[in-house]
């Protein structure tokens, strides 16, 4: 015996809010923004440019960690 309950129930999950265009392009380039910084930041401190190395040395990071961190 099939209830009006019972078929409703596969179509009320199949329903799903994806958000706007908008939205997601939004979220893409803040995604987008935070990679760059990331790279840049790293890329900084890989090749251990003098000003990244200084910035870090006054946050109270020894000089010989920066190519960690």
């Amino acid at each position: 015996m099939h209830t009006r309950a019972q078929d409703n129930v596969f179509n009320d999950i199949a329903i799903i809010d994806v958000g706007s265009r908008s939205a997601r392009w939004i979220g893409r380039a803040l995604s987008t923004l935070a990679v760059l910084f990331l790279t840049f930041d790293s890329l900084g401190k890989l090749l251990e440019i003098e000003p990244v190395v200084a910035g870090s040395t006054e946050l109270g990071y020894p000089a010989s960690l920066v190519f960690t961190l």
